[in-house]
Parts: C-alpha cells; sequence; structure tokens
C-alpha cells in the first residue's frame, strides 16, 4: 500500500468514526428532550458548586426547583425565585428585598432553571467525549458549544448523562474567566402535581419586605 493511499484510509476511517459518535451525542440529547417533554412537572434536588481558581473560591450550597412549563421555583442559598414563566420575583432573604423582572430579560443574562433539562435543543452544536463512572454511576459526556459564543458568559458546557436511567447528572458551566459553574442532580422527581397559583408571589408570605420592580 502506497503513502497516500494509507493516509486516505487513515482519514476515511477517522472521518467514520467521528461521525458514528457524532450519532451517538445526537441520540443521547434526542432521547433525553424525549424523556422530559412527556414530564408534566420536575421536581429536582441539587448541588451547585462554584469554582474559580483564580481567586482560589470555592462555594458550594444546597438547592432545589420546581418546574412546570415555562414556570418554575428556585431555592438556592438565600435566594428563593418564582416565575410564571413571563415574570421573576427574587426573595433575598438575607436582606428581605424582593426584585421583580421580566423572565425574558433575566434569561439573556444566564440560564433559567428550566434549561438544565433542555439547552442542547437550540443554538448549541454537540461532541460525544467519553464514557466514565462516578463512584457507581455509568456516564456519558458530552460536550455543548453554543453557536453564538461571543453573546453568552460562557465558552462551553459539559453534560453528563446517567446512562442507566437517562438523566442529567451533572452539568459543568464553563466560563470565559477560567471559574467553572457545576449543577449535580442529586434527586429527580416527575409528574407531581403542582397548581398554578404556586408560581406566583404572594407578598403576605414575605412581610415587611421591599419589592423593587425593574421591568420597563
Amino acid at each position: 500500500m502506497n503513502t497516500l493511499r494509507f493516509f486516505s484510509l487513515i482519514l476515511l476511517l477517522s472521518l467514520s468514526i467521528a461521525n458514528a459518535q457524532a450519532q451517538d451525542a445526537k441520540k443521547i440529547l434526542d432521547d433525553l428532550s424525549k424523556k422530559y417533554k412527556a414530564c408534566q412537572t420536575m421536581h429536582a434536588k441539587f448541588t451547585y458548586q462554584l469554582d474559580d481558581p483564580k481567586a482560589n473560591k470555592k462555594v458550594t450550597q444546597q438547592g432545589e426547583v420546581r418546574l412546570k412549563g415555562t414556570a418554575f421555583e428556585l431555592t438556592l442559598g438565600d435566594n428563593h425565585v418564582i416565575s410564571d414563566g413571563k415574570t421573576v420575583w427574587i426573595h433575598n432573604k438575607e436582606t428581605n428585598t424582593v426584585t421583580v423582572e421580566n423572565l425574558e430579560d433575566v434569561a439573556q443574562d444566564g440560564m433559567s432553571p428550566s434549561d438544565m433539562f433542555k439547552i442542547w435543543e437550540k443554538d448549541f452544536k454537540y461532541e460525544y467525549v467519553k464514557e466514565l463512572k462516578e463512584g457507581a454511576i455509568n456516564l456519558t459526556q458530552v460536550n455543548l458549544f453554543p453557536l453564538k459564543p461571543k453573546d453568552k458568559p460562557y465558552h462551553s458546557i459539559q453534560l453528563f448523562v446517567n446512562k442507566d436511567k437517562n438523566d442529567v447528572h451533572k452539568m459543568v458551566v464553563k466560563g470565559r474567566e477560567g471559574n467553572d459553574f457545576i449543577y449535580t442532580i442529586k434527586s429527580f422527581e416527575k409528574d407531581k402535581p403542582f397548581a398554578d397559583s404556586e408560581f406566583k408571589f404572594v407578598p403576605s408570605k414575605v412581610p415587611g419586605a421591599e419589592v423593587i420592580d425593574n421591568r420597563l
């Protein structure tokens, strides 16, 4: 076999492997979307970790999120966030202030809680990376890259999928400044009955709170 034919064969083999891996990644993400779209509601408890090597800083907090369509309720640290899918109310328990925003405006600056279960569906390209284990959990890693990276505060997302449960296990958001935002799902329940009224701000539940309305 001459040298040119040998390298042509290597190139074809490499392209074949890359194509197969792309198909694997697509199937993994399609299966996740199919599962989560079938859920009427979702309830997850998770650990949030900020890892900032430059500042030698690590912060870990426990969080909980309930989702129903575009509505959500999120508790993380001193913040309790409620949204009906249009408006978002952010109650900081330490300062007892409630900030009111349009969800569309807030989502432009980062991710809505529901993005943890659907972010790959649009405006991203993806890459199959590898299979690995975390303790007894069998995982598949798929990396996500925004199609318009300049519009995002991060350059990529590492998605770790539980192979046995077909669930998102962990998401690592790689910030542009070298910091990582890590979300690890600790428990997940679907189709719990949540009333629409549970995703509305009720002033009587936060007596004395200062309300700051930033909506235009």
